[in-house]
């Protein structure tokens, strides 16, 4: 099971670390906004259909990527 970073932690990063976690979730959430805007379209078509699957695997991608950040990070400063 994955370990909860509390914000304490996060405010040890270095501000470029800090930079690149909030970079990340901003853009994370803009690709989630997408995906309820095209899973709420009435009129799921296959282009939409794959342009969500597309946005779904983008915030997949994302998450792991940020997710090495703090790893390396807290890694970094246990050091």
């Amino acid at each position: 099971m994955a370990k909860i970073i509390d914000l304490p932690t996060l405010r040890k990063l270095t501000k470029q670390d800090q930079k690149k976690i909030l970079n990340q979730m901003f853009e994370a959430r803009d690709k989630l906004t997408n995906m309820l805007d095209f899973a709420s379209d009435k009129e799921m078509t296959t282009d939409l259909r794959q342009r969500l699957q597309d946005e779904i695997i983008t915030v997949l991608s994302m998450m792991t990527n940020a997710d090495e950040v703090i790893r390396s990070a807290y890694t970094r400063k246990k050091r």
